[in-house]
């Protein structure tokens, strides 16, 4: 049996609102979707610059306490370098003060054996004796030489208070004697230009 028109018509109308309110929903529910979506990417992207800033934070952070350990560890260095220096210096003027100690002390047996050579007394001694002190004496004097040791001019000189030590005086009446060396009465040494020992000598002094 046919629906009359009117009602046909109704249904019509009916179903039509139901399937544009179903694609309203529809819609709506693609809107809300892309929305989270939307949002969710931008949380992540706020997420991702939070990162992004904390590892620049932590890089910097890193580098600055990287450039402090490097100062610190070359301000160590240089330190080490400058005590090991000094430890070198230190050494270096021990040895030396030591060497000269000992040289001097040389010294004074070469002075007792250039007494002895002069002594009356030694052409007493056997030929034996004599070569056995020469070669003694000879021996001395070669260290002296490895040493750059070389005899302070005396004699004959003009007095120097760097290189002689007055402890005899004669007066002059003649002005071009005046402070100059009549006699060595000890040996002065002087070792790579410096004094190792002054020459003690008699000068003479001009007086009127």
């Amino acid at each position: 049996m046919r629906q009359p028109d009117a009602v046909l018509k109704l249904k019509q109308n009916s179903l039509y609102k139901m399937l544009k309110n179903n694609s309203k929903n529809e819609e709506k529910e693609e809107g809300n979707e892309i929305k989270l979506e939307e949002t969710e990417l931008e949380l992540e992207e706020e997420s991702l610059k939070e990162k992004n800033q904390k590892l620049k934070n932590d890089l910097k952070k890193c580098l600055k306490e990287k450039m402090e350990y490097l100062s610190g560890w070359q301000r160590a260095k240089a330190d080490f370098i400058n005590a090991k220096k000094e430890e070198e210096k230190i050494k270096e003027e021990f040895i030396k003060f030591a060497e000269i100690n000992l040289l001097k002390e040389i010294l004074d047996v070469i002075d007792g054996f250039e007494r002895a050579l002069n002594d009356e007394k030694w052409h007493s001694l056997g030929k034996e004796w004599q070569d056995g002190l020469k070669n003694l004496y000879n021996s001395l004097k070669k260290i002296l030489e490895n040493h750059n040791i070389g005899i302070v001019k005396a004699e004959g000189e003009k007095f120097n208070p760097e290189f002689h030590e007055a402890v005899e005086i004669e007066g002059t009446k003649e002005k071009s004697e005046d402070q100059i060396i009549m006699k060595e009465i000890q040996k002065g040494y002087i070792m790579k230009e410096k004094v190792l020992r002054a020459a003690k000598v008699k000068v003479k002094v001009f007086k009127e």
